[in-house]
């Protein structure tokens, strides 16, 4: 299955980590990782529960792989890294309770993180905010402004919501000629255009 794929792949499988070399289940992850110590995370991946793998069952597990982890993740591992992540911002002397509260929390799915969130948050540049709200005004500049900031939002995981209702409607008058605007569609397709062309992470 896709368990067994990943540690042939790899070399290793749950409880096998060595947080203290260069090269360790950490190191593809956030620079932001770095304000936990390496006991702190020796510590951590001793509150994996692989048999928490088994509450999916096989389409479950197979969307989850696909659409949220690299290739050489294992799910708890991902929730793990995700909850240290989710810690960060806590006092340092409480921080390790956040996360495996956090941890556990997301193991047992008694909460459910939002796409960006998930698939990202672990990463460099990954964000900790799942949707953006774009006001666009009634002028060109803005509007392409605006394209430009929903292709970057979506570029790094994002789901983006355009408020449109200040564009003037169709038959308006666009530089002192009547009937001149084409209204909200046209540009109502660039922006869902652009959302499709740079999709959530691409």
């Amino acid at each position: 299955n896709w368990s067994h794929e990943v540690i042939a792949k790899r070399g290793y499988g749950y409880g096998y980590y060595d947080v203290f070399s260069d090269n360790n289940l950490f190191s593809k992850y956030t620079n932001r990782l770095k304000v936990y110590s390496q006991s702190d995370l020796q510590e951590a991946v001793s509150w994996i529960e692989p048999e928490l793998d088994k509450v999916f069952d096989h389409a479950g597990a197979t969307l989850l792989t696909q659409r949220y982890l690299s290739p050489d993740e294992l799910i708890q591992e991902v929730f793990l890294v995700t909850a240290l992540v989710l810690a960060i911002p806590e006092r340092m002397d409480e921080r390790m309770s956040y996360a495996r509260d956090f941890y556990m929390a997301i193991a047992n799915r008694k909460i459910s993180l939002a796409t960006p969130i998930l698939a990202n948050l672990r990463f460099e540049g990954g964000s900790g905010t799942s949707c953006f709200i774009l006001s666009v005004e009634d002028s060109i500049n803005s509007i392409f402004d605006n394209v430009k900031n929903t292709a970057r939002i979506s570029q790094e995981g994002g789901g983006v919501g355009v408020n449109l209702s200040r564009i003037r409607a169709v038959g308006s008058w666009v530089r002192n000629k009547p009937n001149v605007s084409g209204g909200l569609m046209s540009w109502i397709r660039i922006f869902n255009d652009t959302a499709i062309a740079v999709n959530q992470g691409g």
